[in-house]
């Protein structure tokens, strides 16, 4: 009795196998259905209504085994067909579908095509993913693509997919789908990750929901997709340096790419620098030294890129985070002032390490200013950090000129240039005397 319980339930439990070749048979046979009144040699993608075709795919529902069939049903409306792992179709005898991205006479119908996978996704949510899914599969295919379709037909597909990703429903990190070894040592990765970037780059906003249109929208999407970081290694390994980079996207009116992915790797170097001066500092016993050739390691070199390096102005910002963030300061008003101007006394040949110009020497100044602007506990020593910083060489006397005349930050701007008044008198005057001293002598 209980054998046999459990063998109805097995029974109740089993499904159909589904069967691709037959799935594709039955949805032409509908996707044809939806143009009936059209000759076959009239079918366009533009015959199709959208609302039409979806009422067709709504009432068909419980055939199609969507749920099942999603991937290959989505595939077919790519590229008129199933394919088989190397690309190839796989029921050639079946005949291609006239509703397809490849079947589409221009950008209008692409258009027209997408907005069909964009009504099918918001009516069968669960097809959101398996869409992302199969971009990736179609990009990961793209040996076999060319060998199946004609150029003009991968350019539509291409078409497509930059569409998609421009109308944020297929994310644009699908395009890592691309990053395959047989794909990127030929250049067939960096092609048509180009081709399609590019593509994104003239496409208007297209919702609300967009921030930015044409390169600022592409840019912006290419950084929250964190694609901004790998752009290289869609390059040959051969080719993967920063002159090739710039070089390539040059030839395709795409220099931005070129500026935003700069700005991203001096983004990452800065707070590579900062989190290393920080691990040494925060160390029982911090070697300067070993702090002096990390920041060397960062700063710009003759004949050094701009990839290569970061500016004097923004090491020296990020040695001053680091080491006033590499304090565990103490709770008791009294002590942590003193920690300040310690810390800053101890570190300050490596602040007069990287300050080798009056540009970097007046972003010091601001940034000292911020600092006690941004934590009241520290207002009142601020022309005592100046002091030090003036005597460990690491800004001059006419670089706190320079800052008290004009340079100063707008933030508590008046009441920071009070408080060294005093200082700056004091210093210009010991500078005086000391030239006097020394004019005397000789």
């Amino acid at each position: 009795m209980l054998a046999g319980h459990r063998d109805r339930r097995r029974k109740k439990d089993i499904r159909a196998r589904f069967d691709p070749e037959q799935f594709q048979e039955l949805l032409l046979g509908v996707i044809k259905g939806c143009v009936s009144a059209v000759p076959p040699e009239s079918v366009t993608v533009s015959s199709f209504d959208k609302d039409a075709l979806m009422r067709t795919f709504n009432s068909n529902a419980d055939r199609l085994q969507f749920e099942q069939s999603s991937s290959v049903f989505l595939e077919i409306l790519f590229v008129g067909g199933i394919l088989d792992a190397g690309g190839n179709f796989e029921f050639p005898a079946i005949g291609k579908s006239p509703l397809s991205v490849i079947a589409c006479a221009d950008d209008k119908e692409i258009r027209h095509m997408v907005d069909i996978f964009l009504t099918i996704i918001a009516r069968y949510r669960y097809m959101q993913d398996t869409l992302k899914e199969t971009v990736e599969r179609l990009l990961s295919l793209l040996i076999g693509l060319q060998a199946n379709l004609t150029p003009e037909q991968i350019s539509k597909l291409v078409t497509a997919f930059a569409m998609l990703c421009s109308s944020m429903r297929v994310p644009v990190s699908a395009l890592s789908a691309l990053l395959k070894g047989y794909l990127v040592k030929d250049g067939i990765a960096l092609k048509y990750l180009t081709a399609i970037l590019k593509t994104m780059s003239t496409l208007p906003a297209e919702s609300a929901e967009r921030e930015a249109s044409g390169i600022d929208a592409l840019t912006l999407s290419l950084r929250r997709s964190d694609l901004d970081t790998k752009l290289l290694e869609f390059f040959p390994e051969n080719r993967r340096t920063y002159a090739e980079l710039k070089s390539h996207f040059a030839a395709h009116n795409l220099s931005e790419i070129t500026r935003h992915y700069l700005r991203v790797q001096q983004r990452r170097k800065r707070e590579e620098l900062q989190a290393r001066l920080e691990a040494n500092l925060r160390s029982e016993s911090p070697v300067l030294a070993e702090c002096a050739n990390i920041i060397k390691s960062y700063m710009p070199t003759a004949g050094g890129t701009n990839e290569d390096s970061l500016s004097e102005t923004d090491v020296t910002l990020v040695v001053w985070n680091a080491i006033m963030r590499s304090v565990t300061w103490s709770s008791k008003s009294d002590l942590y002032e003193k920690q300040a101007l310690r810390q800053v006394k101890t570190n300050g040949k490596l602040l007069a390490f990287c300050t080798r110009s009056p540009t970097s020497e007046l972003a010091l100044m601001n940034a000292v200013q911020m600092f006690c602007h941004e934590d009241q506990r520290f207002v009142r020593i601020f022309p005592q950090l100046v002091a030090i910083l003036y005597n460990e060489d690491a800004v001059s006397s006419e670089a706190i000129r320079y800052w008290y005349d004009k340079g100063a930050v707008n933030k508590g701007r008046e009441g920071f240039r009070k408080q060294v008044d005093t200082l700056l008198k004091q210093i210009e005057s010991a500078e005086e005397d000391s030239d006097d001293e020394e004019s005397d002598s000789e």
